[in-house]
């Protein structure tokens, strides 16, 4: 990473307005920080932006792993 980032939050590109299945998006969002093998980011933060994709996030997180913190419409 060459910003030297050490946190970054990773929204569910692309669920919103262009339609793409939240219940695949995670999973593959999910893989993708799985399979990164540099040092940093030592922090990804999974984001849902409405109660929908938090609802997924915590089935595949785990509930202890989803913490939603919601803005904008619901």
């Amino acid at each position: 990473m060459s910003h030297g980032c050490r946190s970054v939050a990773f929204p569910a590109i692309s669920c919103g307005i262009y339609g793409y299945p939240v219940a695949e998006a995670i999973p593959i969002a999910l893989a993708a920080v799985r399979r990164w093998t540099g040092s940093l980011p030592e922090q990804v933060v999974f984001v849902g932006f409405d109660s929908s994709v938090v609802a997924v996030l915590g089935q595949v997180l785990g509930p202890a792993s989803a913490v939603a913190h919601l803005h904008g419409p619901r």
